[in-house]
Formats: C-alpha cells, structure tokens, sequence
C-alpha cells in the first residue's frame, strides 16, 4: 500500500526511485543520493535540560525518546534522496540487553557492561520477551505506530550484530580469547542469538507494519518489503588469515 507522509511531501517520487534501485535500474536522473550537511548551531533550537542528562526515562519513556530523536534531527540538513524517518529503539545493540545485558544509559548514548567472563556462562544468556527493556521497545513501537503514523515513517529497530552482543556480555577482550580459544562455542552462541533475534525482528516489525508502507532502518535505505541489515562491528578485530584459519 502506498501511503502519504505529511513530514516527506515528496514521498511518491522517492518511493519510485528507491524502487528503481532494488530493481537495478536507473530513474529520475539516477540512482539515488544521500547528502547531508551540519546545520549552524545557532540556528538549532536549545535542548531541554534533562536532554543532556544520563537518564534512563529519557530513553525508555516513549515521548521524551522522540522528542529526543527530533531535536538530534535538527543538528543535520538533510538533501536529495534522503527523508525523514525514526528509528523505535533506544541507542546501539539493544538486543545484548533483551537477553540479560546490563544497560547503561549515558547522556549521549547508551552501552552495556559486561555480565559474563566465560563460555561457560554462555546459556544463561537468552531473549526474553518478558524483559523490561524489550517491554520498553514495544511500548516505543507502539508509541511510534499512534502518533507518528502519517507523518514520518517509521524505521525497524537496530538490534546490532550477533558478536557486537557477545562481546558487551563479557568484555571485548574476554570476548577476543574466547574467538582464540573456543571458536566453534562463540560460533554457535552467536547463530544461536542471530535466530533468537529473528524471532525478535518479526514482532517488532509486525507491531508497526499496519502504518509503514515498506521498510527503512537505520542506514536509511527503503525497501518495498522487509528490510535488515547485516553488520558486525566486531569484525575488524579479525584479520582475513584468522578468519581463513
């Protein structure tokens, strides 16, 4: 269904164009374009105080999140190709904490710290749809589908990557020996949370699938149907000879 934004008047001819590139073929004067450009602090609207605090409401209650994420918005210009969209979850690699990661909220961000030091500990570490943070995602998404719908589109949550989890689980470098000296355990924990995150994706998604009209995330790429993206920041830890080996 193609559906209208009031926040992206120009929705049908960037929806034709990003078509055009699934499809490989070239529209409207080419394949489409992102630019963006700073935007003069001075012409920034002031944050309100507590969004400079290190908080944990201001990243789990809905409201103040995407009051949040709109005034990050208005530090950028945003040209051609590019459109306005919010993205439900709260900071990087959320899904390390729906499986019992420990959340640190920041003033800037947010990370984890890690709650394990070995393999051994690997199978207490599971998603739980009964968690506190991932209760907080769907009320973020469920805040996002009522009063976003139509004026923005609403982008999938970012989970991260299945390494980038296990290594805020038990610490980068716990995590480096372990891929030395277990690999074929890191191996199967990380394919294990990949389809455990599956799981996840597919009920976030069909919370706002009613009012998305395809789907965009983070990077920001639309796609007619569903859409992830692969990443693995962990990777450049690894040399190409380790990973041959």
């Amino acid at each position: 269904m193609i559906r209208t934004y009031t926040g992206i008047p120009d929705w049908p001819r960037l929806r034709t164009r990003y078509q055009a590139y699934w499809r490989g073929d070239v529209t409207d004067g080419g394949l489409p374009v992102h630019i963006q450009n700073p935007r003069p602090p001075a012409l920034r609207p002031a944050p309100e105080p507590w969004m400079t605090e290190a908080s944990e409401r201001k990243y789990l209650d809905p409201e103040r999140l995407y009051a949040l994420k709109a005034w990050h918005r208005t530090a950028w210009n945003w040209h051609a190709d590019l459109f306005p969209y919010e993205i439900p979850t709260y900071g990087p690699n959320t899904f390390a904490g729906f499986c019992g990661g420990k959340v640190v909220f920041g003033e800037n961000t947010v990370w984890h710290e890690p709650v394990i030091s070995s393999v051994e500990e690997f199978p207490e570490l599971r998603f739980d749809p009964g968690n506190r943070y991932w209760k907080a995602l769907e009320e973020s998404l469920d805040y996002a589908a009522s009063e976003l719908s139509g004026t923005l589109h609403v982008g999938l949550p970012d989970f991260g990557g299945p390494t980038d989890w296990i290594s805020s689980f038990m610490g980068t470098e716990n995590f480096l020996i372990a891929c030395v000296e277990s690999p074929d355990r890191v191996r199967d924990f990380a394919l294990c949370l990949a389809r455990e995150c599956n799981w996840a994706f597919d009920l976030a998604r069909a919370r706002i699938a009613p009012v998305c009209d395809g789907s965009v995330n983070w990077m920001p790429v639309w796609h007619p149907g569903i859409l992830g993206t692969v990443q693995d920041d962990m990777a450049v830890n690894f040399s190409p000879d380790f990973v041959a080996s």
